[in-house]
């Protein structure tokens, strides 16, 4: 009984808090509830908060809120004002607009409850066609939202939901994967993507819209950070990589010199040489149509197994390797050489 009693009061202090209108709120140190948290966590992939996310303003986030304002031009007090806020994307949400009132429950149905299963799906929390009606599976896809954007996690699509669930800066589903074992690539569409693609705009290197997929337009933003960074240039991020982007000393772009890197066109002859043609050296290895040595030199024994594949995979056969060979290689569904 005394647990169910806590476990009630901790839901009404947290429902009383996202009651608060974002725009007029204002935190400061020893303050406590899910805005808190959300502040910790924004803080956090900025590198500016290094503490556990416990929704509690300590010392250590009033320190991480005035090394954020002093970064950037504003009121250095440690207190999140509107001002910080906004700058942080804590602001109005920037998305739908919510009809009032609003409140979806399990066992609605329409076409809100449509719209929301399309949002959840888009940022990796439902996995099922949208069908207008609030079961389980919508039902727990809204919880595990709620929880990774510090809501008060009661399954239940309120007007504070769904603010947070159409604005721009909503948390996306991200799974943990131990960076000893990560490796991300051209063509894949994993969940760590979405958080490699909102750590590189964070830093100024990619400036389109977040979706998850490891495109051409990604490989170039993971070379412009390696470069910068002084890693191995090879548009792949293993462990090193994502140590680098996601820890404190990341550099970030030269934001005097913006650039949009997606108007180079992707683009392997014979006789190129560089970290793009070892990758595809290991991969054509992987699928058996080399067998030459590695050595990052697109060679004549390199160029007849780009032809080889080609001609397997249904692609032109011309030995160059554009942006639909390279991501045909690269994809998992690669046919592979069998005599």
């Amino acid at each position: 009984m005394k647990r169910k009693l806590t476990a009630l009061l901790l839901a009404v202090i947290m429902c009383l808090a996202v009651l608060v209108p974002a725009t007029a709120e204002l935190l400061k140190y020893r303050d406590t509830g899910p805005r808190v948290g959300l502040l910790e966590l924004k803080l956090a992939n900025l590198n500016y908060y290094t503490g556990e996310i416990d929704s509690k303003f300590g010392y250590l986030l009033y320190q991480a809120v005035r090394a954020y304002q002093k970064n950037n031009g504003l009121k250095v007090d440690g207190v999140a004002g509107p001002e910080t806020l906004n700058a942080l994307g804590m602001g109005p949400a920037m998305g739908v607009p919510a009809p009032a009132p609003l409140k979806l429950t399990y066992g609605s149905s329409g076409a809100q409850v449509t719209q929301v299963q399309d949002r959840l799906r888009e940022l990796g929390y439902f996995a099922y066609a949208s069908d207008g009606n609030y079961f389980d599976s919508t039902y727990y896809a809204v919880i595990a939202f709620q929880r990774n954007n510090y809501l008060t996690a009661d399954g239940i699509v309120g007007d504070g939901t769904w603010a947070r669930l159409f604005s721009v800066n909503a948390i996306g589903k991200v799974s943990s994967v131990p960076t000893s074992v990560l490796r991300l690539k051209y063509g894949d569409s994993v969940p760590e993507v979405t958080k490699l693609q909102q750590r590189l705009a964070a830093l100024g290197y990619y400036t389109r819209t977040v979706d998850g997929k490891f495109g051409y337009y990604t490989v170039l933003c993971v070379r412009a950070f390696q470069a910068k960074n002084l890693i191995k240039v090879d548009s792949v991020v293993g462990p090193i990589t994502w140590d680098a982007l996601m820890g404190a000393a990341a550099i970030p772009a030269d934001k005097a010199t913006p650039a949009d890197p997606a108007i180079k066109v992707f683009r392997l002859i014979k006789d190129d040489k560089g970290p793009d043609i070892l990758v595809m050296q290991k991969r054509l290895t992987e699928l058996k149509y080399y067998a030459g040595s590695l050595d990052s030199v697109f060679n004549y024994t390199l160029y007849l197994s780009v032809r080889k594949f080609q001609r397997l995979n249904g692609l032109k056969v011309d030995g160059v390797v554009g942006e639909k060979t390279w991501a045909k290689m690269m994809s998992p569904d690669a046919v592979a050489y069998s005599k």
